[in-house]
């Protein structure tokens, strides 16, 4: 058992590191190419990341404090919550990524019409 629990610790740890350092973009926290841009839905992201380490620091406290079986049943929990939101992370990256191509081809439409416009005079 004590084999298993020191995987289990690792693979949290690894996790763990891995969603922390994803969460601050490179050039350090609030750095935008469009400043003021989406200011309310950065505040959202923001507050969603809090709960979401509010709930993951709930359950390593638990999972510290638990003692043998329940020391798995623990560490299966803390690995179902960062496979959960990183399920989630992804699905709202691949939104956001969808929007943003459906508004590039929305602005090479515009970009052509004006185009088309310029050389009918």
């Amino acid at each position: 058992m004590n084999r298993y629990l020191g995987i289990g610790m690792g693979v949290v740890v690894g996790l763990l590191g891995a969603i922390v350092a994803s969460a601050e973009p490179p050039g350090g926290a609030g750095t935008r190419r469009h400043p003021g841009h989406g200011d309310a839905m950065h505040a959202e992201m923001r507050a969603e990341m809090q709960a979401q380490d509010a709930r993951l620091g709930e359950l390593v406290a638990a999972m510290n404090a638990a003692e043998g079986d329940q020391k798995i049943d623990a560490i299966a929990a803390v690995v179902n919550e960062l496979v959960d939101q990183r399920r989630a992370r992804r699905a709202h990256m691949e939104e956001r990524w969808q929007a943003h191509q459906a508004r590039r081809a929305a602005h090479a439409r515009d970009d052509e019409d004006e185009d088309d416009e310029d050389h009918e005079e």
